[in-house]
């Protein structure tokens, strides 16, 4: 009987999932709806699973045992029974299904199943911190409305209160004002408040406004290069208490934030320098669905160094 593994990063309103043999060869990559029960309730994200492996396992001889790595946005940690058997409920098998929070399986696509520190900013941010055994402990991803610093959202809404600043003179002069108005096809500033109170609009809607921040920064507007600096200031010192002050030689990025705004990503190196020398900064190698795949290997017991060196060659081929 042949055993394959699938490695799912399951996010709010994506999945990507791999099929990867017993052997560490990667066969087959699809991608579908988010798996965030909390937003889509148990049924339609068990379904939207399950639609994904049906899709990569079509052709697979019958006998085929399937084990399934998740990574979930639902998930902050390593799941209760209870949530466990929730989400296996009778769509899958409880003991193939092997499920932790998609940060934690971003990691361990950076250092495929070792120990390790991951910083993620996208819309909201956090970091992971997996020690030898591989326990985690997370720091931030306190969410938008707690504050998360160095992800889009909150980004955006200090560029936007500097911005009011600015429109009302009581804050410095900024390039952020104009961009503004700009990104958010204002027609007078106080507009803004119709579209931030709209029910349409969602907190991702006004995180693009990160991207004016970002942006502005980089061109050397001062106040928005503030913002982003206070932001990774205090997102280092996160992720040196997160370490208990013994900093990893290197710390793994993700996130659209890090992906598209390269610069940040020597910003943010240069701040952790001041609590280790040489540190380095750098975005994960391989994407998190890998991760999920190669947890689901090490709790078989089947991750080899062979397999792991098989997962690096065939994913060189594979079109992520």
């Amino acid at each position: 009987m042949s055993i394959y593994y699938i490695g799912a990063d399951g996010g709010g309103t994506r999945t990507t999932a791999v099929l990867i043999s017993e052997t560490g060869k990667i066969l087959k990559v699809c991608r579908g709806k988010g798996l965030n029960y909390n937003a889509i309730g148990m049924e339609k994200a068990q379904a939207h699973l399950k639609t994904l492996i049906d899709e990569l396992t079509r052709g697979l001889p019958d006998e085929s045992e399937i084990k399934i790595g998740v990574g979930m946005s639902a998930l902050d940690d390593l799941p209760t029974e209870k949530q466990l058997s929730d989400f296996a409920g009778n769509v899958f098998q409880k003991e193939n299904l092997f499920l932790h929070s998609d940060a934690y399986m971003a990691l361990m696509a950076a250092t495929l199943g070792k120990s390790g520190v991951l910083v993620i900013c996208g819309t909201g941010s956090m970091a992971v911190y997996a020690d030898e055994t591989l326990k985690q402990t997370p720091a931030g991803g306190w969410g938008y409305l707690l504050g998360d610093y160095g992800s889009s959202y909150q980004l955006a809404i200090d560029g936007i209160k500097a911005a009011i600043r600015a429109f009302e003179e009581t804050g410095e002069k900024t390039t952020l004002k104009d961009a503004m108005m700009t990104r958010f096809s204002l027609s007078a500033p106080r507009r803004l408040i119709d579209y931030v109170y709209a029910p349409s609009t969602l907190p991702s809607d006004i995180a693009q406004f990160a991207i004016d921040v970002l942006n502005e920064a980089h061109s050397g507007d001062q106040t928005a290069m503030a913002i982003v600096t206070e932001h990774f200031d205090i997102l280092s010192r996160i992720v040196d208490s997160l370490t208990k002050h013994a900093l990893p030689d290197v710390i793994w990025l993700f996130g659209g934030v890090f992906e598209h705004n390269k610069w940040v990503i020597g910003l943010f190196e240069k701040m952790l320098s001041r609590f280790k020398t040489g540190v380095h900064a750098s975005l994960i190698p391989y994407p998190p669905a890998i991760g999920s795949a190669v947890y689901a290997m090490n709790k078989c017991g089947a991750l080899t160094d062979e397999i792991l060196k098989n997962i690096k060659n065939t994913y060189k081929e594979t079109d992520f």
